[in-house]
């Protein structure tokens, strides 16, 4: 991710083995290594799985110190194997004056904190997310407003999908109560927007069988088995874990009306309205009707103006190289620069 390994050799020793071991760094990495032996012998999968996250999460947090002690650009992104982080790797290899380098993270939420605490520079988000935050409403109720966050661009749409298994009866949003719906894990942005779509039908969890899983593969072979019986998921479209499905599944779309479209637009104004053409995905002989959101990039008040301005001029220049990274990148432009957002601009 554009940072150098780098060997820490106390003053006035040489390079080497010896005067690496005899760093003080290495008497903690020994004891981070004998930490690891102990859990790889005596823990549990679970103990396995959170030690990698904790040191990973270390890791990270030392390369972002080092980018910004360089005078780098620090980009929040996203997954490993979503959009914001395929977008992320391309704006690496963008000129803009500045190198910027991206780091993968869980997502909008968690971009969002590292903004807040400056750890980056500037996070890639989910516009919804960002007029909470801004706001401190919905999943920041309990913060303070983020009043010092500042859009930059919007980036690209993103659309909420209601999936169903084809052989059902299920054909509109009403026809979900008391069934078995995976809407996204507690907290996410996922669930936020399913809970949004639902009350368009005067339906609340309460009045569906809530569940979540751990990724939308595993949703969808739940659905394939009839464990559930619809998935809520938010997602530029055409939505990459939609292209292969389990054996012998076959789904459906659920589309809003228009009096459902316009009350989500009423009381969301960080929501858009989404046509997603026909054929978009496999069956799918019918455009779908939705909402959704947009992907955007944010910052601070406290920012260099114009070495933001530089690096979203080079995004806008550099649409054809992004795109050799993810599709959507081909959405970006300066017209739609505006798509979405209900927090304030940076001047």
């Amino acid at each position: 991710d554009g940072i150098e390994n780098v060997s820490f050799v106390p003053a006035g020793k040489k390079s080497g083995p010896v005067a690496v071991e005899r760093s003080p760094v290495m008497s903690e990495v020994r004891e981070l290594g004998n930490t690891a032996s102990l859990i790889n012998k005596l823990g549990t999968e679970k103990d396995k799985a959170q030690f990698k996250d904790d040191v990973n999460g270390l890791v990270t947090r030392f390369k972002r110190r080092i980018a910004k002690a360089r005078g780098y650009s620090t980009l929040a992104a996203g997954v490993r194997s979503g959009e914001y982080a395929a977008l992320g790797k391309g704006i690496e290899k963008l000129e803009n004056g500045t190198k910027t380098i991206a780091f993968e993270t869980a997502g909008s939420v968690e971009n969002l904190a590292l903004l807040r605490n400056g750890e980056v520079e500037y996070a890639i988000v989910q516009s919804d997310i960002a007029h909470m935050a801004y706001n401190a409403t919905g999943l920041f109720s309990s913060d303070l407003p983020m009043t010092e966050l500042r859009a930059i661009s919007s980036l690209f749409p993103e659309a909420v999908h209601i999936l169903v298994r084809q052989d059902s009866r299920i054909r509109k949003l009403d026809d979900l109560r008391g069934l078995s719906v995976d809407v996204g894990k507690k907290k996410s942005g996922n669930r936020f927007n399913a809970i949004q779509v639902l009350e368009t039908a005067g339906l609340s969890l309460t009045d569906i069988k809530p569940g979540e899983t751990d990724s939308l593969e595993t949703a969808l072979e739940r659905l394939a088995i009839k464990e559930l019986d619809a998935i809520f998921v938010t997602g530029a479209y055409p939505w990459r874990g939609l292209s292969k499905l389990p054996d012998g599944l076959a789904i459906s779309f659920l589309s809003l009306s228009k009096s459902e479209t316009a009350s989500v637009l009423k009381d969301n104004p960080f929501m858009i309205g989404i046509s997603i053409p026909a054929n978009t995905y496999p069956s799918q002989a019918s455009p779908i009707t939705t909402v959704g959101l947009t992907a955007m990039l944010v910052t601070t008040k406290n920012v260099d103006v114009n070495k933001a301005t530089g690096l979203m001029n080079s995004i806008f220049a550099g649409v054809d190289r992004l795109g050799e990274e993810t599709a959507h990148a081909y959405y970006i432009s300066k017209d739609k620069s505006r798509l979405g957002i209900s927090i304030p601009f940076l001047p």
